[in-house]
């Protein structure tokens, strides 16, 4: 008789451990989703700052100042169709990131889904080198037929290693962040 109490009293005890061991797992899950939507978050605060200060300030400011300083025309114009290509790149990288519902799927979606924006991000070094190199030749160009020397590629340069620095910088904390989630999904997946 005892020895059925005593049985009786480990299984209530092994529902309560169950019990705890379910929520500990919920709240887990719902502490590793709220890590991966902040850096969700971030990502998509960062496309979407890059949008903005692109349209609003990079374009504007590249026609006025490629105008104020004589550069050519189709210059200007294939400056500001870079730019807005640029957007539009931009836009389709942080399109898979977008869903609201993303973080409430099933997290090998999730990995999924966070791949493919990774990918997208990580191939725009691919395809903007090659568009900058070329870009380069004809803004440098455009500098010596305008001013027939050289020094003026000095403050150039000099904003450009700024610049491409900045974006590089950019660039590779926004792989880091991709990296961190896919990270947070393998260690739940073991």
């Amino acid at each position: 008789m005892e020895t059925y109490k005593d049985l009786e009293e480990m299984r209530q005890q092994m529902a309560i451990l169950k019990n705890k061991l379910e929520s500990q797992t919920i709240i887990n899950d719902r502490l590793l989703r709220k890590a991966m939507s902040e850096r969700v978050n971030w990502i998509n605060r960062r496309y979407t700052w890059t949008i903005i200060f692109t349209l609003f300030v990079a374009v504007p400011y590249c026609w006025w100042t490629f105008k104020f300083i004589g550069m050519s025309t189709p210059f200007g114009l294939a400056t500001e169709l870079l730019l807005l290509y640029c957007v539009g790149y931009t836009v389709w990288c942080g399109r898979p990131l977008r869903d609201k519902h993303l973080m409430q799927g099933d997290l090998l979606q999730v990995a999924t889904t966070v791949v493919k924006a990774k990918k997208r991000d990580g191939n725009w070094m691919l395809q903007g080198i090659p568009f900058l190199i070329l870009w380069l030749g004809w803004f440098f160009y455009e500098l010596y037929e305008k001013y027939g020397n050289y020094y003026i590629f000095i403050p150039a340069i000099i904003g450009g290693l700024i610049g491409g620095g900045i974006g590089l910088n950019i660039h590779f904390k926004t792989q880091r962040k991709y990296k961190e989630i896919l990270e947070r999904i393998e260690e739940v997946k073991e």
